[in-house]
């Protein structure tokens, strides 16, 4: 039986890679990936990463008000994010989901959708 997935350590994970050295969320993304950020497509790992090292504010601050998890075939996990991110001292409200494949010990985001 294969192990549970645990989406909290995984969102931590992200989200203090996110608040404290934005470029180390490379390491999670593939030249397959796909992200949807606002309504715009994007895919592979650099042009997702030039679109998150754009996205504006300097200090970040992120709570996970509620999250979800699925498992899926494949090895493969679906991540639902709902929550608040403070951006340079202004909070809002921001939605996130993760289709996640877990290769051994190392997890790679296949699909990203980011809502602010």
């Amino acid at each position: 039986m294969a192990k549970c997935f645990d989406g909290l350590s995984f969102v931590n994970s992200y989200y203090l890679k996110f608040e404290n050295n934005r470029p180390d969320l490379r390491e999670y993304f593939l030249d397959t990936s796909k992200l949807s950020f606002e309504g715009g497509s994007h895919g592979g790992k650099d042009d997702i990463m030039k679109t998150l090292m754009a996205i504006p504010g300097k200090v970040f601050e992120h709570e996970v008000v509620t999250l979800d998890t699925h498992d899926t075939v494949d090895n493969m996990v679906v991540v639902y994010v709902q929550g608040k991110v403070t951006v340079d001292g202004k909070t809002q409200k921001f939605s996130e989901v993760f289709l996640l494949k877990r290769n051994g010990d190392k997890v790679n985001i296949l699909e990203l959708i980011l809502r602010l």
